[in-house]
């Protein structure tokens, strides 16, 4: 009798877990991802929401994909496992996505805008402006 409310809560907290849009203070860790539907995903002939995910890989990018297309990625400082960048996605104070410590830059089309999902709130990556001026100095 105990064991059916303990699966309902474990299952809830998973799906909590897999669903919740990054936040300001959030430290993403290489091999994260999250999914728009979270364990509905994995329920077959169930389409409830739409297939979104967003993944965070070892050589520091994050990428958002809508079903099995790339819609954007996101990228910062270098994460070459040397230990002197920590390699993570934070969301600073002030709205910025910050990646391996560097504000991140978004790379091709945002077809999907990014917030409330994958993120709470609605954040800044770094203008083409920064961009040009970062490459001349």
């Amino acid at each position: 009798m105990f064991f059916i409310p303990a699966l309902a809560f474990v299952l809830y907290r998973r799906h909590s877990i897999m669903s919740a849009p990054f936040s300001t203070g959030d430290i993403i860790k290489p091999g994260v991802t999250r999914s728009h539907c979270g364990l509905l995903e994995k329920v077959p002939f169930v389409k409830l929401c739409e297939p979104k995910s967003v993944s965070f890989d070892e050589d520091g990018v994050l990428s958002l994909y809508h079903g099995d297309e790339l819609q954007w990625q996101m990228k910062g400082g270098k994460c070459d496992n040397s230990g002197e960048v920590e390699c993570t996605v934070e969301i600073s104070e002030d709205g910025y996505v910050m990646i391996a410590g560097k504000k991140a830059r978004m790379e091709g089309h945002i077809a999907y805008g990014i917030s409330p999902w994958p993120f709470a709130d609605q954040v800044s990556v770094k203008s083409k402006m920064e961009i040009h001026l970062d490459g001349m100095l």
